[in-house]
């Protein structure tokens, strides 16, 4: 009796460290699963980062690509002009009223103005100014005179361009404009940017057709900036995308 009861306990004790093996495996064996999950949901994890990160390089490659592209485009469009659509424009001088300006003072700054090498005559034009008559006509008006060139569309408070009549107002002339001044820009700069903004609206170009994109950066010479820089830099110079001319 006591012998069969050995082999009986002796059984038992298999029994329970055979389960106690089974159990210790299988727990072994969740774990490693978990791991292998863990591992393989890190790894999927990593590839979707690689993905996304391969296709934000793309992105900023063709970006990159497209602005050098627009860049040679305007390089190569703007040397064209330069080369090809070489034109004399000529120009008279005359006053409207009684401004207060020097009419010498007008004429001079305006000849420098428009000859710069930072202004139109980038398109390839160049201006020269005779004693009558002409391609347009640039007047130093009286404010109070302004509108008489067309009511409709000039008014006692800016310069205004009117067919072949290119107008610069006589206060705006002497003290530019709110807007300009507290932005910290000088008369100079000022009589540049005007007699460049209301030429190029004989060249053909109108009121803002290009505004700035944010603060900081540079006004488009035809932004009306004399009215609003909207944040903008001042600038008395057409950009390189203003190189254009009807003329």
């Amino acid at each position: 009796m006591k012998r069969k009861l050995k082999w009986i306990l002796l059984g038992v004790l298999v029994v329970v460290t055979s389960a106690g093996g089974v159990l210790a495996w299988s727990a072994a064996t969740n774990n490693e699963s978990m791991s292998v999950s863990k591992l393989a949901a890190a790894q999927t994890i990593d590839r979707e980062a690689q993905i996304k990160y391969q296709e934000a390089l793309k992105a900023a490659a063709e970006q990159a690509a497209r602005e050098a592209a627009e860049k040679i485009a305007r390089e190569a469009a703007a040397k064209k002009t330069n080369q090809g659509n070489s034109k004399r424009v000529t120009y008279s001088i005359a006053i409207k009223g009684s401004p207060e300006s020097s009419l010498n003072e007008f004429r001079a700054q305006a000849a420098e103005t428009l000859s710069d090498a930072r202004g139109w005559a980038r398109t390839g034009i160049s201006f020269h100014e005779v004693s009558s008559g002409g391609d347009f006509t640039l007047w130093l008006s009286e404010a109070a005179l302004v509108p008489s060139f067309q009511p409709s569309i000039c008014s006692t408070v800016y310069s205004c361009s009117i067919g072949r009549n290119v107008i610069i107002n006589d206060a705006r002339w002497r003290g530019a404009t709110d807007s300009w001044n507290n932005a910290g820009g000088g008369l100079r700069d000022y009589r540049h940017m005007v007699i460049n903004h209301e030429v190029g609206h004989f060249l053909g170009h109108r009121d803002n057709e290009r505004v700035c994109g944010g603060a900081g950066q540079l006004a488009p010479l035809m932004q009306q900036q004399s009215i609003d820089l909207r944040g903008c830099t001042f600038n008395p110079w057409p950009l390189d995308v203003e190189l254009w001319t009807n003329r």
